[in-house]
């Protein structure tokens, strides 16, 4: 019986018919090659967003071309990880899972960040409450081009005052505040990714449209993609436990801007926002990082346009090239750390077994010939059959046409030869009555009629 298809719901309002037979493939068990087989649909989706070909899609859709390296990195990914990097679940499964199968903050490699939502088990949020956010945003917006057209000579009236001070208290929710602009929208471009923020969490409420579910939390949450070349100095950046214990704020200049956005937004409406990160694998050479990102933010599905938060494309950052410090990340990888010996077994299993089906397939294509030569000897002899069948029947209905016409005659020459015989015995019965003459019987019966002695 075959498995039911993923499709949203109210918790995952974020499920494709890609990422819902990634996932189905990834639950069947099978290996990181049937998964790797499934790039040039996941190339597909990238496509639609870029309506061209970009380095992405190119990667994807060329890997043979490439050497093979996306099918490579691929298995440098902890599946347990690689699963909740495409549900988009990263936060509720590291809040639920006691399996840390993932790299250490050290080195050169890619990360993810994801969002939820303090004392919530790793959710993110419900409808009702990303409505709220959205309505934030939108005010934030609004906030920026009143402070452009007040740049420009505009009076600003009350309501837009407010407006602003209210931005202002945004912009100090981790502590990037300032007291003449906004500071994380300060031109058209940011405009541009809070607009398509907004857009992106309005995509999360069309399937929810039964107000009683409305208060649902959603567990999937809003994932950011990066890579660096020093992760124990840039994944702690986007930790929101130290800006909102005030070590630190969080730096509008080196997080990324729709990030930021959503991670005060939650903040104004009173929610505790809190961020995950997971380093997804590591490169260990200078050339993979930039293939690594953009193949992890296209199994994200991170992309802005998508489920996430990243604006760029993925692969602008080229890795170190550092010979000692590769090869210690290349060991790490490829022989300390179990994930990629371990994906690398069950996909090389999983091509036994396709060498095995092709073995088998060849040799009934070998067999093919001999099967086809005697299916033309099979028809050849079927003919002549059919033709000797069709002889004998002709000639059986000669001779049951003979016979049929013999049997006829017969019984015509015994009829007349019965008809005669009567009509002789009709004449000499009449020749006897003419000339008196009786029969033998009769005579005797009248014998012994005369020598009858009745007593009395």
């Amino acid at each position: 019986m075959a498995t039911p298809r993923l499709v949203p719901t109210f918790e995952m309002p974020l499920m494709n018919d890609v990422k819902a037979r990634l996932l189905e493939a990834l639950d069947r068990g099978d290996s990181l090659y049937t998964i790797s087989l499934m790039f040039p649909d996941i190339a597909r989706d990238v496509l639609l967003l870029t309506c061209s070909h970009n380095s992405t899609v190119d990667q994807l859709e060329n890997d043979c071309r490439h050497g093979r390296n996306s099918l490579m990195l691929l298995h440098a990914i902890p599946r347990k990880l690689l699963r909740s990097l495409i549900q988009g679940t990263l936060a509720f499964d590291a809040v639920h899972s006691r399996d840390a199968s993932c790299y250490p903050e050290k080195g050169q490699g890619i990360y993810a960040i994801d969002v939820y939502i303090e004392n919530r088990g790793g959710k993110f949020l419900s409808h009702d409450e990303i409505t709220s956010v959205i309505a934030e945003l939108k005010g934030y917006i609004k906030a920026y081009r009143i402070n452009s057209r007040t740049l420009q000579g505009h009076q600003r009236d009350i309501g837009d005052r407010m407006l602003v001070k209210k931005a202002y208290a945004f912009d100090d929710a981790f502590g990037t505040s300032a007291s003449d602009k906004t500071r994380l929208i300060t031109n058209a471009a940011d405009v541009f990714l809070a607009n398509n923020l907004v857009k992106a969490l309005q995509r999360r409420q069309r399937v929810v449209t039964d107000s009683r579910h409305f208060r649902v939390h959603q567990i999937q949450g809003m994932p950011y993609v990066g890579c660096s070349g020093d992760l124990e100095t840039r994944v702690p950046g986007y930790r929101t436990n130290n800006a909102l214990g005030g070590k630190r704020t969080l730096d509008p200049a080196s997080i990324n801007t729709p990030l930021i956005l959503l991670l005060s937004a939650i903040k104004v409406i009173g929610l505790v926002p809190k961020t995950v990160s997971r380093v997804i694998l590591k490169t260990w050479e200078p050339g993979l990082l930039p293939m690594a990102e953009r193949l992890v933010i296209s199994l994200a599905h991170s992309n802005y346009a998508q489920d996430g938060l990243n604006v760029a494309e993925g692969g602008g950052q080229r890795g170190k090239d550092k010979a000692s410090t590769m090869r210690q990340v290349e060991s790490e990888v490829l022989c300390v750390r179990p994930f990629f010996n371990t994906n690398m077994q069950l996909s090389l299993a999983d091509l036994e077994q396709r060498r095995v089906f092709l073995d088998n397939l060849e040799a009934i294509d070998g067999a093919r010939g001999e099967i086809l030569k005697l299916s033309r000897e099979y028809d050849m002899h079927k003919l002549t059959l059919d033709r000797l069948l069709k002889q004998w029947e002709t000639e059986l209905k000669k001779v049951m046409k003979s016979k049929t016409d013999s049997l006829r005659l017969q019984h015509t020459a015994v009829t007349a030869e019965e008809l005669q015989w009567q009509r002789l015995d009709d004449i000499t019965m009449r020749v006897c009555l003419r000339l008196g003459i009786e029969d033998d019987e009769d005579e005797e019966d009248e014998g012994e009629g005369e020598g009858v002695i009745v007593l009395d």
